[in-house]
């Protein structure tokens, strides 16, 4: 398999049916590699510190790989943690100080139930060793480290403070009233802003350890968040990314909400006013020069996300390179040129399945093309693979944010399975011809069918009918063990 072909993948086609062009000069955003890492990576937060970036995964715990070559990034050091076990050592996330100590959690699931914030001495990365280990009752989230202090998020348990001295760590406050889902604290002035899920965005008084103020981020979990020219930047899932005005802290103000057809998820800056999104399988880049103002500069699928299965969890800006956590695939590095002016071809939803449609039926499915760049889209056409499937041709010109809608029909001649692939060209230089999957009528159950009597056991043992159930919402949890 060739290095280009294999990029094929992020325009959601396989085979190399749609050309990629990996680095063009026009394009802000370029793929530069990949480490060589466990497929099964489980890849979460990431920071990077010189040039050295640490991660937390859950199958090899934490790792410190040299990235001062974003193109050929190698191992310096990994370990697990004596919480974990040894096939799930887990490390979720994770903060390093200036001293040398990297403090990372695990919340506790069934494979590993315990839920932990363990020390690592990193002063000597190439000797990375774990120093010490804090069983936990509450749930746990991400670290932060606030001088001689450790904040911890707890989710529902509100936040936690520690006095720190390397490895030892002695807990002197918890904050909950006022707090609903804490995923992240950020320390200023005295104030500790916290990410806090559906609830947005909280401010907590540091010397009095009570919440003064919030701010919905409208009505996506914030997650994450980073300080830029006096404003904070928030990764909020469902609602993107939120800009909130911190100049009277205690009267926060959502300045600025840019939707994103993921979930935002994780977010940094860099020194340019470039704020970076892991925006659930893609990566995405603002210029917030302007912060009340953020300008999309374009996105890039993650190496592999194209097929469902990586996930963005975690982003670092640095002066080389920005590095994203690629969940199950890999920490990615990518190039952005802020300057660059270049079109942004993107097609919601990247993925089609129809409607179960019979022979002498027709079943129809919208398309919307967006211009996510910060040059002039030309649109050049549209074209099917199968005949049986029909895309309305587009063509002309579309301005940064401007966006029309393709129309789908399709009219099986059997009601076999069908699949089928719609190629979209345009101009954009990095996917010339992007390419949507399009299928229907599949041997499984699809959108629209009736399920077959099922039973399920109830919370008691007893046996559950799915037919006793008709006529109220259902929900049914899929999950994974290993």
């Amino acid at each position: 398999m060739s290095w280009i072909w294999s990029l094929s993948w992020l325009v959601g086609c396989a085979d190399d049916r749609c050309a990629v062009v990996p680095e063009g000069p026009a394009d802000p955003i370029t793929y530069l590699g990949i480490y060589d890492g466990p497929f099964f990576s489980e890849l979460q937060d990431v920071h990077v510190v010189g040039d050295l970036a640490w991660f937390c995964t859950g199958v090899k715990g934490l790792n410190a790989y040299d990235v001062s070559d974003p193109r050929a990034m190698t191992e310096v050091g990994s370990i697990g943690f004596r919480e974990g076990n040894e096939r799930q050592p887990r490390c979720q996330h994770l903060d390093v100080s200036d001293d040398g100590w990297v403090y990372a959690s695990a919340l506790g699931a069934d494979h590993q139930p315990t839920t932990f914030l363990s020390v690592a001495d990193a002063r000597q990365p190439e000797l990375l060793h774990e120093e010490a280990a804090y069983v936990l009752t509450e749930t746990v989230a991400a670290p932060t480290v606030d001088g001689d202090r450790l904040w911890l998020a707890a989710h529902d348990d509100g936040v936690l403070l520690y006095d720190r001295d390397g490895p030892l760590l002695v807990r002197v406050g918890h904050v909950t009233e006022g707090l609903h889902n804490a995923w992240r604290v950020l320390v200023h002035d005295g104030l500790a802003y916290v990410a806090d899920g559906e609830a947005g965005l909280a401010v907590v008084d540091v010397a009095a350890m009570a919440v003064v103020a919030s701010v919905s981020t409208g009505g996506g979990a914030a997650k994450d968040l980073v300080l830029h020219d006096g404003y904070l930047l928030v990764a909020a899932g469902a609602a993107g990314l939120a800009v909130i005005d911190v100049d009277e802290p205690l009267q926060p103000q959502v300045v600025a909400l840019v939707d994103t057809p993921g979930s935002a998820v994780a977010v940094d800056v860099d020194e340019r006013g470039v704020a970076l999104v892991s925006d659930w399988a893609e990566l995405r880049a603002f210029d917030v020069t302007d912060p009340r103002q953020p300008q999309p500069l374009g996105h890039e699928p993650l190496f592999g996300g194209a097929d469902g299965t990586t996930r963005s969890l975690g982003v670092a800006a640095a002066p080389g390179g920005v590095f994203v956590s690629g969940n199950w695939r890999g920490l990615q590095a990518y190039g952005v040129h802020p300057e660059r002016r270049a079109p942004d071809l993107q097609v919601d939803p990247p993925v089609v399945h129809l409607a179960r449609t019979a022979r002498g039926e027709t079943s129809t499915a919208l398309l919307q093309l967006v211009n996510g760049g910060n040059a002039p889209l030309t649109l050049r056409g549209a074209s099917s693979s199968m005949g049986r499937l029909d895309v309305e041709r587009v063509s002309g010109v579309l301005a940064p944010g401007d966006a029309l809608r393709a129309l789908l029909t399709f009219s099986p001649r059997r009601d076999s399975p069908f699949e089928a692939v719609v190629r979209f060209a345009s101009d954009d230089p990095d996917t010339p011809e992007l390419c949507v999957d399009v299928s229907a009528n599949p041997a499984q159950l699809s959108v629209g069918d009736v399920v077959p009597e099922s039973t399920f056991f109830g919370l008691d043992g007893s046996p559950l009918p799915l037919s006793e159930l008709r006529g109220a919402p259902v929900l049914l949890a899929y999950f994974a063990t290993f």
